[in-house]
């Protein structure tokens, strides 16, 4: 049974590090399962109810000098951007931004919106 992210309860404090590339929205479309990008009809509501509860979530799921990896792709919308404004809000602290170098052929990625991986920090409060 695969609960979504947005719905999984996850223990407090219990990791050191966490990493993952989440949905792109509606870029990339996942075979089987619930999607979020079904679930939630437009960006501003995905952002809302999926991408900041992830970015919360792993947050508290994190000890105190635990460090988030986020990888994501800015293709079609502002992924990346919205990331850091989320986690700042938080209580994160953006480490460090490195472009992946990697884009998508199929839509012919240009350089800015390439993949790009953003380090937090979890300072302890």
């Amino acid at each position: 049974n695969c609960t979504p992210f947005e719905k999984y309860e996850n223990p407090d404090k219990y990791f050191d590090m966490a990493i993952t590339s989440p949905p792109y929205f509606d870029v990339e479309d996942y075979v089987g399962g619930a999607q979020s990008h079904k679930e939630y009809s437009n960006y501003d509501l995905w952002v809302e109810k999926f991408y900041s509860v992830l970015i919360e979530k792993t947050y508290h799921a994190l000890k105190d000098n635990g460090v988030f990896v986020l990888q994501v792709g800015n293709q079609k919308y502002p992924l990346a951007t919205d990331a850091i404004k989320i986690a700042e809000k938080i209580g994160f602290i953006l480490m460090i931004r490195e472009d992946a170098k990697m884009g998508n052929n199929v839509v012919n990625t240009s350089d800015e919106d390439k993949e790009t991986a953003l380090v937090f920090k979890k300072y302890k409060q």
